[in-house]
């Protein structure tokens, strides 16, 4: 498929999905691609995220001018944070699992800033410190882990639909040191350690 045919079956989404298969990394650099959009996220050709990151930021920062409309016609600190967390936060958390493991930390906290961002429009003067801002208005902290771990045991459960990406569970009939519940996904490469599967799997083990 030449770079013009991408183009014509209707960009990442259309090429993805073409003849019912799924593309993969070697085709995109083929083609020149650097990155392709499915179901929301960016997927970029070296497999890093900041195209990713680098667009929910934006959108999420663009949506904090509804806060600062609301705020200047007087709506209540209480309706504006359940404003941000239903439009804006939850920008921020789309498919958390499949990138947190892998995001560099000058990502993490960019994603860090929006929330800092949102904080100070909500206190308006009464905004001194992130930290005291997030207890005052009662929003939790965005912890990417905590938000993998709810994740990784609702994939524990025999009944996700998830439930098979897993490595099978240990079956060992003795008393070992380690109580890991699932087997080890052996890495080659750092980038596949961090990769959605075995971040999941290393975080099940530690609950």
């Amino acid at each position: 498929m030449a770079k013009d045919d991408f183009e014509e079956a209707g960009g990442s989404e259309g090429w993805l999905n073409q003849g019912g298969g799924c593309h993969g990394v070697r085709e995109m650099v083929a083609l020149d691609i650097n990155s392709v959009k499915l179901l929301g996220v960016y997927i970029q050709c070296d497999l890093k995220w900041d195209t990713h990151i680098n667009d929910i930021v934006r959108k999420s920062n663009s949506r904090l001018f509804i806060l600062r409309k609301l705020r200047f016609h007087g709506l209540s600190r209480s309706d504006l944070v359940t404003i941000y967390l239903s439009s804006v936060r939850s920008v921020l958390e789309y498919a958390v699992p499949v990138w947190a493991g892998a995001i560099t930390k000058s990502l993490e906290t960019s994603i860090e800033r929006v929330q800092k961002h949102a904080c100070r429009i909500i206190m308006g003067q009464d905004y001194t410190r992130y930290s005291e801002a997030l207890v005052q208005l009662n929003i939790p902290r965005l912890c990417l882990r905590s938000l993998c771990t709810s994740f990784a045991k609702s994939m524990l459960q025999p009944s996700s639909k998830l439930h098979h990406l897993l490595p099978p569970s240990r079956n060992s009939t003795y008393n070992t040191r380690n109580n890991q519940t699932l087997r080890h996904v052996r890495c080659k490469t750092e980038r596949y350690r961090r990769s959605a599967i075995p971040y999941l799997t290393r975080i099940s083990n530690d609950l």
